[in-house]
């Protein structure tokens, strides 16, 4: 158990710094002029800029949004069999925010469940998605 605890004391500063930059990238989109282009489908829409930088967002049923996906380092994540994928560093929804500071794997190492407002999150997210 120490390890564990050692280990999450040691990633501290990477797991802050990963926050910081998901939260800077929903900023700067939010106010970009002009949006990004916007991609929607059933219950989700996507805001990729030019850089390969991402955002994505999950809705519920009542058309609210419940999950934010941020991608701000396009360094490809490597799934066990050796393919990749961008996928996101930071998921971010009410009650737990997930972190991704490893590339080297297809998942989130760890979350948080307090020290962010996701409805503040969230309304950053309404201002790019609309």
């Amino acid at each position: 158990m120490i390890i564990l605890n050692l280990k999450a004391y040691n990633n501290a500063p990477k797991v802050q710094k990963t926050f910081d930059d998901a939260n800077n990238l929903l900023a700067e989109v939010a106010n970009m002029n002009p949006k990004p282009e916007i991609t929607k489908g059933e219950g989700w829409a996507n805001a990729k800029l030019p850089d390969g930088r991402w955002i994505e967002v999950k809705y519920g049923s009542n058309g609210e949004i419940e999950k934010i996906l941020v991608s701000h380092d396009t360094t490809p994540n490597v799934k066990p069999d050796g393919s990749s994928f961008d996928g996101a560093e930071i998921s971010y929804s009410k009650n737990e925010a997930s972190y991704d500071i490893n590339k080297n794997n297809f998942g989130y190492e760890g979350s948080i469940t307090r020290g962010y407002d996701f409805e503040k999150l969230k309304a950053l997210a309404q201002k790019i998605f609309g």
